[in-house]
């Protein structure tokens, strides 16, 4: 099991998961969010390593805040909870593949426990990230 907490922020706008599109002839497929990934995914090798973070195979536990910029238009509503697109679900899912691409995780699978949520900020946008094992 990792001796430690995975702690750290990526900065920018949080991204999200985004459909495969195919070729008007339907014989090709690709992922428009690769470009994305692998951005997100240099950030978690750089706080892993940083950390010295070593991942295994047992169950863990991820937090993961997506901040994003209030409009100028919202600024005055002084909202906390940012209803907007993407999806939470798609941001998730982009971050935890990207994780898996640098060996954070061993599989999507291991995360038994998640705690998430998309707010507004005032500062610049940035995701906040929290992994760690869970004993049993």
């Amino acid at each position: 099991m990792p001796k430690s907490v995975l702690i750290f922020t990526i900065p920018g706008k949080p991204m999200a998961q985004k459909r495969h599109q195919t070729t008007m002839g339907g014989k090709h497929t690709f992922n428009p969010s690769k470009g994305d990934k692998q951005v997100i995914a240099q950030e978690c090798r750089i706080a892993a390593n940083q950390q010295e973070w070593r991942s295994a195979p047992c169950p863990m536990a991820l937090k993961i805040y997506f901040y994003f910029r209030r409009p100028k238009s919202r600024k005055s509503l002084n909202e906390k909870y940012h209803t907007q697109t993407p999806d939470l679900d798609n941001c998730i899912k982009l971050y935890v593949d990207a994780m898996e691409s640098v060996c954070l995780l061993h599989n999507d699978k291991q995360i038994c426990s998640l705690v998430s949520g998309k707010f507004y900020t005032d500062k610049e946008p940035y995701t906040a990230i929290e992994l760690r094992p869970i004993s049993q």
